[in-house]
């Protein structure tokens, strides 16, 4: 048997080793380990002990695999928004965008400040900053190679005075 994977040794009925752990030959009566040697003389029984087997790259793929998997499934900060801040977010997000694709129109920082304070959404929170920048960037980029005058009307239809989220945005002064 392989000395890495298992060890054998005779034990007497008493208790009592014959021989040291894992040493095979002499001090065992030459191989008596009951692997094709002779029989086991009476009184003696046969003792295997395994190791367990070393970890090999399978187990330690599950574990990182497992690690990762519980990121995921576990909330963090990141990710502990609800459905209402992260449409505040994306608003505000497209309501900036707008600024930029319709130079005619501001934001109307009281309603932004109303609408920001009712979902209790931060602007210092860096994750907050995050999402608003990059839908910034996807709505600026949907919009490009477009006319002006029909980004300025669908920005109205959703941001200005009488839009869906009426307010968010107003013409300049």
């Amino acid at each position: 048997m392989n000395d890495e994977l298992c060890r054998a040794r005779r034990v007497s009925l008493d208790g009592k080793s014959e021989g040291a752990d894992g040493d095979s030959g002499a001090e065992q009566g030459g191989g008596n380990e009951g692997n094709g040697g002779e029989p086991l003389r009476d009184g003696f029984r046969l003792v295997i002990a395994f190791k367990p087997r070393a970890a090999g790259r399978g187990d330690r793929m599950r574990k990182s695999v497992r690690a990762v998997v519980s990121l995921f499934v576990m909330p963090g900060p990141a990710f502990a928004y609800s459905d209402g801040q992260m449409a505040i977010m994306s608003h505000v997000g497209q309501a900036i965008a707008g600024t930029k694709i319709c130079p005619k129109l501001e934001i109307n920082e009281g309603a932004m400040a109303l609408m920001l304070a009712a979902e209790d959404v931060k602007l210092d929170d860096p994750t907050v900053a995050a999402v608003i920048r990059s839908k910034v960037k996807e709505t600026v980029r949907a919009w490009e190679g477009k006319s002006e005058d029909l980004a300025c009307a669908a920005v109205l239809i959703l941001y200005g005075p009488s839009g869906k989220i009426a307010g968010l945005l107003r013409f300049r002064d």
